[in-house]
């Protein structure tokens, strides 16, 4: 029976056209081509809008103060090509995102090759497309800043993908790079030495005998990746806990079973994508259950590692994440951007006899995809989504509200900074941008107020005083008659 992807051949003899990187490529484009006009949003501010440093791309100051340098050339490259047009920004995450596609399907093509899979370029094709296509990947795509997951998951893929053909330095280069992109890199050398164990090599004297160089200088990039992390530590704290009294290594653990059974199952029927995901409540079941699974990916990776290995792909791509690393942040969807290959592998490789329901499957996860980028058409239409499906969440509402105030909805901003407030009420941001809202609207005597909550929540929150001060001079009564 012919694959997916085979025609008739016009001469004997003669290979049939390569047809599936068309097919990926017409899939991403098809996927994201509505994307492109997608609002800058949430930390795009930060590391977009109000970034002087990436004003100039020579002489570099982006390389200053972080931990994600290789990030920063690229913002300030987009900068030096377009300014502020948002478009420009999409079409290098699209690219980023296409390039990532067609490199997991190189590794996957040699890789099934390797082991003898049959049609392995119409079942590599497949998976990359699933992959490709999957709308968990939005946020990785869409959501400008978050280039550095698709950045570092494009130089993970390259990396391996340098080693299985033998290009040594160049896995070595690529793998500092991605050091260098994010900090979530960290683990490429030890699946990279894996993988050659498991694919490559036929015992583990071969390995360290025939390819020690290539591993040390793999493992010497960590000291890029330590370089870059003094260089931006605030940077990197910023984005961790461990300053956090209830955050400590132990109850980060204890949170991310029931985090990665929610992954698998946005992995399954992503129809709760959410930018500011609630964080699923702890759960003794779901810890005993990824256990198991953890347990039965060891057992397996001994006895069958071949075809244990999407399964270790998975965990170990996800470890950074959601280990005993305490994040600020216990869930994101752009944390499933690598891990998620690994599952795309296991399906294809499970329907392979039934090649009509991957291609309806993928038809099905473009169109999903086309659809979650729609929300991320304007700063309102994300955070509405966002507000809706995490309604008990402060920041969403808090998000919503600077979204609506910044397009002119005054009264629609109000009312959910009065509910961000309502569920965190010691909330002295929101009290302090509900004031600027109202300030802005003429309504002096309710903005003091505000300024007088915020300040009294945090005494040291000197913009808060600064516009209370500047409300009391242009009326003395300063709404309530309260002093600050």
């Amino acid at each position: 029976m012919r694959g997916m992807n085979e025609a008739p051949s016009s001469a004997a003899g003669k290979q049939p056209r390569n047809w599936m990187p068309w097919i990926i490529a017409i899939g991403v484009v098809a996927a994201y081509c509505k994307s492109l006009s997608g609002a800058f949003i949430l930390d795009d501010v930060p590391w977009i809008l109000n970034n002087e440093r990436i004003r100039n791309l020579w002489p570099p100051t982006w390389p200053q103060h972080t931990s994600r340098p290789v990030v920063m050339f690229t913002l300030a490259l987009n900068y030096a090509l377009g300014g502020l047009d948002v478009r420009g920004y999409h079409v290098i995450n699209v690219a980023i995102h296409l390039a990532s596609a067609f490199a997991l399907y190189g590794v996957v093509r040699r890789t099934f090759a390797l082991v003898g899979v049959p049609r392995a370029n119409t079942l590599a094709g497949a998976s990359a497309l699933l992959w490709a296509v999957h709308p968990i990947q939005t946020e990785s795509v869409t959501y400008v800043v978050q280039r550095a997951e698709s950045l570092m998951g494009l130089c993970f893929l390259l990396t391996l993908y340098c080693v299985i053909r033998g290009w040594k330095l160049a896995a070595i280069v690529t793998c500092a790079v991605g050091m260098g992109t994010k900090p979530t890199m960290v683990v490429c050398p030890l699946v990279v030495l894996v993988y050659d164990k498991v694919f490559l090599s036929a015992t583990w004297g071969e390995l360290f005998w025939r390819k020690w160089r290539l591993h040390l200088g793999l493992m010497s990039t960590w000291l890029v990746l330590l370089v870059v992390a003094g260089l931006g530590w605030r940077e990197w704290l910023g984005s961790a806990a461990f300053d956090v009294p209830d955050k400590t290594v132990w109850s980060y653990a204890r949170s991310q079973p029931p985090v990665i059974l929610e992954y698998l199952s946005l992995s399954v029927w992503p129809a709760r994508l959410c930018l500011l995901p609630s964080t699923p409540p702890l759960s003794p079941a779901a810890t005993i259950g990824v256990v198991a699974l953890l347990l039965v990916t060891c057992v397996t990776m001994v006895r069958y590692p071949k075809a244990a290995f999407p399964a270790f792909w998975f965990f170990a791509t996800l470890a950074p994440t959601s280990s005993v690393i305490p994040l600020l942040h216990p869930m994101f969807e752009h944390r499933m951007y690598l891990p998620l290959a690994g599952l795309a592998v296991g399906v294809v490789l499970v329907l392979q006899r039934f090649r009509a329901v991957v291609w309806v499957i993928a038809a099905a996860l473009c169109v999903a995809t086309i659809a979650r980028n729609a929300d991320y058409r304007t700063e309102v239409s994300i955070w509405q989504d966002t507000a809706r499906k995490a309604a008990d969440n402060p920041q969403a509402h808090y998000g919503l509200a600077l979204a609506f105030a910044t397009a002119g909805r005054t009264e629609e901003a109000l009312e959910s900074f009065a509910r961000a407030v309502e569920l965190k009420p010691y909330f002295a941001k929101a009290h302090y941008d509900w004031g600027l809202t109202l300030y802005r609207a003429g309504r002096l005597a309710e903005a003091a107020d505000h300024f007088r909550e915020a300040l009294r929540i945090n005494p040291d929150y000197h913009a808060a005083r600064q516009n209370l001060f500047v409300i009391l001079r242009e009326q003395p009564t300063g709404g309530s008659g309260q002093q600050p």
